[in-house]
C-alpha cells in the first residue's frame, strides 16, 4: 500500500486546499519528509492521515458519535467556520496491490457544519476512478482494517514521545502480544484454538448436562409429590373453615332465638328510639312555624293576589311617568334631532312635538289611567312580595306528611320498646366468649389455607421452570451424545494446534530476540548496554547486561545477603549460573564454591525503567525495528517526532539504520531541531518529497514543496 497524493480542505490551520504529492516512478525513494516548527501544522496532518482511514475507529470509537463530531468540529479550520456551511475534507490517493495488479483508490472523506451547527460526515471511496456501493465501502473498511488493525495503530503511526508508553507502560505485554500475534497472522490460531476448545469442552458438558438431566428428573418427580399433598391439605383446611363457620351460624341462631342480643344491639335500640324522637320534635316545629307564619295568609290568599295586581299597576304607571318626564325634556328632543340629521330625516318642529304628543297621549291613556292606592316604600313592597312568593308556592300536602310521620314515628317507637321489653343480655358475654373462639379459629385455618396456597403457587411455577429447563436439557444432551465423533477430532485438533503455535510463536520469537540483539548493537554507541533479551510466552521482555564480578566481591555480596537471596540479589539466569558451581562441589557452600574462580561473567536483568529517556528510545527503537521485521506487507509509517529524547550522537544510526530500512512509505514529520541538513544528506537517494510547512500568522498553514527549512 503506498499514498500517493495527500489533500486538506480547511482542514485545522489547512486553509483551503492544500495537496500533497507523493508519488515518484522510483520506488525505492520511500520517504516523504515534512518539517515544521512547532504548531506549523505537522501533528494536524498526523490527525488528518488517521482520519481519512479510520474515521471515528482512529479515536478508539466503533461508529461517529457526539464525542467524535466535537473533536471533528473543533478540526475544521476556524476561518472557514465563519461561513456556513463550513465545508471541510480530507483525501488521499493510494496504491493498493490485489495480488495480480495494482488498484488505484480515492478516499474522501468530508465534513459539513450547517448554520445550525450539526455536523455531518460524508465518506466515498473510488476504486479505479469507479464510485463503489455502500456494502463495497464498507468491504473496503474491512480491508483496511485487515490491513492495518486496531492492534499495529501505534506501530504504523509512530508518535516518538508516546511511543515510549506503548512498550514500556504498564500492561505493555498485553499490547505487544497482540501487534505480535497479528504481525504473525497468528491471531487466526487464537480463534481457531477457541473454536476447538469450545468444541472439546463440551465432553465435560456432556458429563455436566447427564447430569443436571437426571438430577431434574428427579427435582420434577419430587415437585409434583409436593403439589399433590399440598392441594390435598388446602381442600382439608377449606372443609373445616367450611365447619366452623356452621358453628357460628347455630350459635347466633340460638342466640337470637332465645331472645339472646349483643350489646351493641341492645344501645342500638335506644339510640333509635331517641333518634325517633327527635324526628317527631323537629315535624311539630314545622308544623308550628306553618299554623304561625303561612296559615293566616293562606286564608287571605285571594285578597293578597289582588294586591299583588294593584303593586304592579303602580309599578307600571311610576315608570310611565319617568319616561314622559325623559321624554319632555331638552336632552330627548337634541336626541330626536341627531337621529333625524343622522338619517337625513327632514322634520319640523311642528312634526317633532307632535311626535312626543302622541307619546304621551299612548302613555296617559295605558297606564296613567288609574290613580295609585297603595303607594308602598321599597321595604314594605319587598316584604309583601317575599310573603306572596312563599304562600304562592306552598304546598298544602306537606302538612299532611308531616302529621303522617309524626304518628309513623310514634309506631316505631312503640315497637323498639317493645323489643327491649323481650330481649335477654343476661347471657352476652357467654355467647361472645364463644363466638370469638370461633372466629379466631376460622381466621387460623383461613392463614394456614392461604399459606398453603402461596407455597402450592410456588412449587408450581418452579416445576413449570425446571420442566421449560429439563425439555432444553434434554434436547443439549441429545445432541451431546450425538457429537462425540465430532468432540474427538477437535480435541486431537486442539493439541496438534497448541504445539504448531507453539513451535512456530517460539521461532518468531527468537527471530524477533536475534533480530534486536542486532538493532541495538547498531543504534546504540553505549557499550556495553544490552548484552541479551528474553520474552517470555506472557510477552514480558527481560533484557540482560553482562557483568563481571571478582571473586573477592562476589562473596562478599553472597555471605551479606545469604543464599536463600541470591535469585533476588542477581536474579533467576544468573543464580542458576551460579548454583551449577555449587553441583560441581556438592559439600561446599555457594560461597566455597565459587572460591579460587577469580572473576565470574553473570547475566544481570536490568529495569529498563531505570534507563533514560534517550535509552528507553534507542530501545524502543531497536525493538520496533526487531518485531516489524515479521510484517511481509508494504505499509505505510507515519512517524511524528522522530528523534524525541534521542540525542545528537545516536541521530545518525537512527537515520542510517532505521528510517532507511523500514519497508515501505516513511512520512517523518519533524522540526528543524531534529532532523537536520546533515540528516537530509544521508537519505537523499530514498527521499521521494519534502516540504516545509509554514505557520502564517499563527492561524494558516502554507506549505513549501521541494523544500526543507533552508535546503531548496
Amino acid at each position: 500500500m503506498r499514498i500517493n497524493e495527500i489533500c486538506l480542505y480547511n482542514f485545522g490551520s489547512y486553509e483551503g486546499l492544500n495537496r500533497i504529492l507523493c508519488n515518484v516512478e522510483d520506488k525505492k525513494k520511500n520517504i516523504v519528509l515534512f518539517g515544521g516548527k512547532n504548531g506549523a501544522g505537522k501533528t494536524t496532518l498526523f490527525t488528518a492521515l488517521q482520519i481519512s482511514l479510520y474515521g471515528s475507529r482512529a479515536y478508539g470509537y466503533a461508529a461517529n458519535n457526539a464525542f467524535y463530531n466535537r473533536k471533528i468540529e473543533k478540526l475544521i479550520n476556524n476561518k472557514a467556520k465563519m461561513t456556513r456551511p463550513a465545508i471541510s475534507y480530507v483525501e488521499l490517493k493510494v496504491e493498493i496491490s490485489n495480488g495480480l495488479e495494482i488498484d488505484q483508490y480515492k478516499l474522501n472523506r468530508k465534513w459539513t457544519l450547517d448554520e445550525v451547527n450539526v455536523l455531518s460526515e460524508e465518506y466515498t471511496v473510488c476504486k479505479n476512478e469507479m464510485l463503489l456501493s455502500e456494502s463495497e465501502i464498507n468491504d473496503f473498511d474491512a480491508f483496511i482494517m485487515q490491513i492495518i488493525p486496531p492492534e499495529l495503530f501505534n506501530l504504523y503511526f509512530f508518535d516518538g514521545e508516546k511511543i515510549v508508553d506503548f512498550f514500556l507502560s504498564e500492561g505493555s505485554n498485553k499490547r505487544i502480544k497482540k501487534a505480535f500475534m497479528t504481525l504473525c497472522g497468528y491471531d487466526a490460531f487464537e480463534i481457531m484454538h477457541k473454536n476447538f476448545k469450545r468444541v472439546n469442552s463440551s465432553n465435560i458438558e456432556n458429563d455436566l448436562l447427564k447430569q443436571q438431566y437426571w438430577e431434574l428428573d428427579e427435582k420434577i418427580a419430587d415437585m409434583a409429590k409436593q403439589c399433590g399433598n399440598l392441594t390435598e391439605c388446602q381442600e382439608n383446611l377449606k372443609k373445616e373453615c367450611e365447619t366452623v363457620q356452621a358453628k357460628v351460624i347455630l350459635l347466633d341462631a340460638e342466640y337470637k332465638k332465645n331472645g339472646g342480643v349483643s350489646e351493641q344491639e341492645w344501645s342500638r335500640k335506644f339510640e333509635q328510639i331517641k333518634e325517633e324522637e327527635y324526628l317527631r320534635d323537629r315535624s311539630k316545629t314545622q308544623l308550628k312555624e306553618i299554623a304561625n307564619d303561612t296559615i293566616p295568609f293562606l286564608i287571605l290568599k285571594t285578597q293578597m293576589e289582588k294586591v299583588h295586581k294593584q303593586i304592579m299597576r303602580e309599578l307600571e304607571r311610576e315608570r310611565a311617568e319617568k319616561f314622559l318626564e325623559l321624554l319632555s325634556s331638552d336632552n330627548s328632543r337634541d336626541t330626536f334631532r341627531g337621529f333625524f340629521k343622522r338619517n337625513h330625516l327632514q322634520v319640523t318642529e311642528e312634526q317633532e312635538q307632535e311626535l312626543i304628543t302622541d307619546f304621551t297621549n299612548y302613555y296617559e291613556e295605558h297606564f296613567l289611567c288609574d290613580q295609585p292606592i297603595l303607594q308602598l316604600s321599597n321595604d314594605e313592597m319587598a316584604s309583601f312580595l317575599n310573603v306572596w312568593n312563599r304562600i304562592k308556592i306552598f304546598d298544602v300536602k306537606s302538612v299532611e306528611n308531616l302529621t303522617k310521620a309524626i304518628k309513623a314515628s310514634l309506631k316505631k317507637s312503640q315497637t323498639l320498646r317493645k323489643e327491649i321489653e323481650l330481649c335477654n343480655v343476661n347471657t352476652v358475654s357467654d355467647y361472645v366468649e364463644r363466638r370469638s373462639e370461633l372466629l379466631k379459629k376460622i381466621d387460623s385455618l383461613k392463614m394456614k389455607q392461604f399459606e398453603c396456597e402461596q407455597q402450592l403457587f410456588q412449587v408450581e411455577w418452579e416445576k413449570q421452570s425446571c420442566e421449560a429447563e429439563y425439555k432444553r436439557i434434554e434436547k443439549a444432551y441429545m445432541e451431546e451424545l450425538k457429537a462425540d465423533s465430532v468432540r474427538d477430532i477437535s480435541g486431537s485438533a486442539m493439541v496438534m494446534l497448541s504445539h504448531l503455535q507453539e513451535t512456530l510463536l517460539k521461532s518468531k520469537i527468537n527471530k524477533v530476540e536475534t533480530a534486536f540483539r542486532h538493532e541495538i548493537n547498531r543504534l546504540i554507541r553505549k557499550e556495553p548496554f544490552i548484552d541479551d533479551i528474553v520474552i517470555d510466552s506472557d510477552f514480558n521482555i527481560v533484557v540482560y547486561r553482562n557483568i563481571t564480578y571478582p571473586e573477592d566481591e562476589l562473596i562478599e555480596i553472597i555471605n551479606k545477603s545469604g543464599t536463600k537471596n541470591v535469585v533476588n540479589t542477581f536474579g533467576e539466569r544468573a543464580a542458576k549460573i551460579l548454583f551449577s558451581y555449587k553441583t560441581e562441589s556438592q559439600s561446599l557452600s555457594l560461597a566455597g564454591a565459587i572460591r579460587g574462580k577469580h572473576e565470574i561473567t553473570l547475566p544481570i536483568e536490568l529495569d529498563k525503567n531505570s534507563f533514560s529517556s534517550g535509552e528507553k528510545q534507542i530501545f524502543i527503537m531497536a525493538f520496533y525495528r526487531a518485531i516489524m521485521k515479521l510484517c511481509n506487507q508494504e505499509i505505510p509509517f507515519v512517524i511524528d517526532t522522530p528523534f524525541a529524547r534521542i540525542d545528537t550522537e545516536h541521530r545518525y544510526n537512527i537515520v542510517n539504520y532505521f528510517f532507511k530500512e523500514l519497508k515501505g512509505q516513511v512520512f517523518i514529520l519533524s522540526t528543524d531541531e531534529e532532523i537536520s541538513e546533515e540528516h537530509v544528506a544521508m537519505i537523499e537517494d530514498r527521499l521521494a518529497a519534502s516540504y516545509t510547512l509554514v505557520n502564517t500568522d499563527d492561524s494558516r498553514t502554507t506549505l513549501v514543496a521541494n523544500k526543507y527549512f533552508g535546503d531548496t
